[in-house]
């Protein structure tokens, strides 16, 4: 199910993409969603990102699991260093993922190349 509250919809895709599953302990969604919200989005914004697509699982797999996906240009966006330390700087940034990953069961990242031409995108948002 689409998650317009936690994403980013501003620019066009990327030719890849940053695919992350994540599955948050039982009973702290609701706080992982408000950390995403305070913390990762304005980071992400801060240094460019102008996408990001998050949806929660509905079928094929736990209650618990949201999928991130997070457009790149190419891929030497990966090369800068993550996203958050870049926003917030090393110390910040820990602080940040400390919290989060108080509230993650586990968490899973692929690098995907994207193929609009077999995909449903995303409409941007104005």
């Amino acid at each position: 199910m689409d998650r317009p509250d936690l994403s980013l919809r501003a620019g066009p895709p990327g030719m890849y993409a940053l695919v992350v599953s994540i599955q948050t302990m039982p009973g702290r969604r609701s706080e992982y969603e408000s950390a995403i919200k305070a913390d990762m989005m304005p980071a992400l914004k801060k240094v460019g990102f102008t996408n990001v697509w998050t949806s929660d699982t509905v079928f094929g797999g736990p209650a618990n699991e949201q999928t991130v996906v997070i457009p790149l240009k190419d891929t030497g966006e990966l090369d800068q260093g993550p996203p958050l330390t870049r926003a917030l700087g090393p110390e910040a940034a820990a602080k940040v993922e400390a919290r989060l990953d108080a509230m993650t069961q586990s968490s899973q990242m692929r690098i995907v190349k994207v193929r609009p031409e077999l995909s449903n995108m995303p409409e941007p948002t104005k």
